[in-house]
């Protein structure tokens, strides 16, 4: 039996989209995702909220692209990735949640702030690229400190775009 998204778990979706500056103009791919996935992931709003980036990949990307039809991104340390993915936590009401170690959170923190303003100050709009399985709790963390950041999964970079790396974030020069 289908359980129907209330119209709450819709407005947090849109929410989530509209807090990292998505465009929800394209309301029909987004109901369509939502129907799609609701079933799927037991109505998990942040779950959802990806499959809807996804789904909204190409959209997403043309907002970042050069003339050359290339994003300038900052790749994550996979180090820093595993320290993130090992730090998530389910929690009923907020979904997921990071709980890092305060010091690893700060030298974490500090190499990525450092990979975003050598970035922006070789003229660049950082966006940080990481694995779909971290990229909303990523977004979290360093929305507070870099408001208007851009992070990415490889999901919805599109085949037809070049990427270029132009920073790392790295835990070991995080020290």
């Amino acid at each position: 039996r289908e359980k129907k998204m209330s119209l709450g778990e819709i407005q947090n979706i849109l929410q989530n989209l509209l807090r990292e500056r998505v465009s929800i103009r394209n309301m029909f791919t987004i109901l369509e995702t939502i129907a799609t996935y609701a079933d799927r992931t037991n109505r998990n709003i942040g779950l959802i909220s990806e499959y809807v980036r996804v789904a909204l990949s190409r959209q997403i990307c043309k907002s970042y692209v050069g003339k050359d039809n290339s994003l300038s991104t900052i790749s994550i340390d996979p180090e820093i990735e595993d320290v993130i993915a090992g730090s998530i936590h389910e929690d009923p009401i907020e979904g997921n949640i990071v709980s890092i170690d305060p010091e690893i959170h700060r030298r974490i923190m500090d190499s990525v702030i450092g990979a975003y303003n050598k970035a922006k100050e070789h003229g660049y709009v950082p966006i940080f690229l990481v694995s779909p399985r971290i990229r909303s709790v990523t977004f979290s963390l360093i929305e507070r400190e870099l408001p208007d950041s851009v992070v990415l999964s490889y999901n919805e970079i599109t085949p037809d775009i070049k990427v270029n790396i132009i920073g790392s974030a790295l835990l070991s020069t995080a020290a």
